[in-house]
């Protein structure tokens, strides 16, 4: 049996599977593997001790922050899929480094992935051009009439025969012309801080046909929506599944937007870090997403709060603080479970530790 685990769940989750017999764990359970019995287990979160049953890159001096994901220690494991390890990195916003590279480098070879370069913003396959660019530009959020004028500066259409045309609807001289004024717009605004996060190095993945983090969009959105399945057919080549998960999307999608419009109004300044508070507003399955979207328009972390029935569930997001050991330094002054990697964690509280837990943030993270 394999089981996964959303850590929300995981006392209920460990009680439920600990006396089955013959079991694999996969991306949790390192630091519960005294409590599950006889496991194997695959994880790459940060282990506080070692343990003979489970299969961790810290042990092995791999960083598993950042140098591979459970998807990519399932594929070493295999010997198969490097695709899928890849596609497992995306999600968790790990770098292209280490052991990720080794996979990135075989699946190249063997075309599964192909590099090319071109635009790097998401929904170049699903959304609008309009919108695609709303949700990456915040003059855009703000003020939604600016990108219709962007786009017509930029001799770009919107539509073609009543239908909202989407970046792969361009013309390459259309493309051209938008990557252009994108590009012109990013350097205007940050620099070359962030352009490769515009324009660069894209990976399409197959057999899909699709950017790599897009497809990784998808797939997350199956499991924030409680349709795991459609996401596990889809990593299996599953088409007509990727067509299902597309229409998830969309409803995951109209989750995101109504956590990013409260984020205009709601957006609550700390000493060291940004707070949407989302409880009763925002899901707590598209919190995380909606904190990824606004924290690179911010040189603080941003935390976002969502309940989670008897729980108060909070996602942080941050360029500048190793998130992963933050939370843990927190978690050993306030009760509660959680984890994360470099740039994203999380963690679940009881609604009556929420004060401390954000002094005590606020206390380790070091800007």
């Amino acid at each position: 049996f394999i089981y996964t685990s959303i850590r929300s769940k995981r006392i209920e989750n460990i009680s439920k599977i600990k006396d089955i017999p013959e079991k694999i764990v996969v991306d949790f359970g390192t630091n519960d593997a005294p409590n599950l019995g006889e496991a194997i287990i695959i994880d790459h979160h940060t282990p506080r001790k070692q343990y003979p049953n489970v299969l961790n890159p810290h042990y092995y001096g791999i960083d598993g922050s950042v140098e591979i994901s459970t998807s990519g220690l399932a594929s070493l494991v295999v010997g198969s899929h490097e695709e899928i390890g890849i596609l497992g990195a995306t999600g968790d916003r790990q770098k292209f480094i280490g052991k990720n590279k080794e996979l990135l480098d075989r699946a190249l070879e063997k075309e599964k992935i192909i590099a090319q370069e071109d635009l790097k913003l998401f929904g170049k396959h699903y959304r609008p051009i309009h919108t695609m660019l709303t949700y990456y530009f915040p003059d855009f959020l703000l003020n939604p009439k600016q990108v219709f004028s962007f786009l017509r500066k930029a001799n770009v259409p919107i539509k073609r025969d009543g239908k909202w045309l989407t970046y792969e609807d361009l013309t390459l001289e259309e493309k051209e012309r938008l990557v252009s004024a994108v590009v012109e717009k990013a350097l205007y605004m940050w620099g070359l801080e962030k352009i490769d996060e515009v324009y660069g190095t894209a990976y399409i993945i197959k057999p899909w046909d699709y950017e790599i983090r897009e497809l990784a969009t998808i797939v997350n959105a199956t499991g924030r929506q409680g349709k795991t399945e459609v996401g596990i057919r889809i990593c299996k080549g599953d088409l007509k599944a990727f067509q299902e998960g597309l229409n998830i999307l969309k409803k995951h999608q109209k989750e995101v937007a109504k956590g990013l419009r409260l984020a205009e109004t709601d957006l609550e300044e700390y000493e060291n870090f940004y707070l949407l508070d989302g409880r009763g507003k925002v899901s707590d399955t598209v919190i995380g997403v909606v904190i990824s979207i606004i924290e690179k328009n911010y040189r603080k972390p941003v935390v976002g709060m969502a309940l989670d029935g008897d729980y108060v569930k909070l996602s942080i997001r941050s360029s500048q603080v190793h998130v992963g050991k933050v939370i843990e330094k927190v978690l050993e002054e306030v009760n509660g479970i959680g984890g994360g990697h470099e740039s994203a964690g999380g963690a679940h509280i009881d609604p009556e530790h929420l004060e401390h837990f954000l002094k005590s943030l606020n206390k380790h993270i070091k800007l």
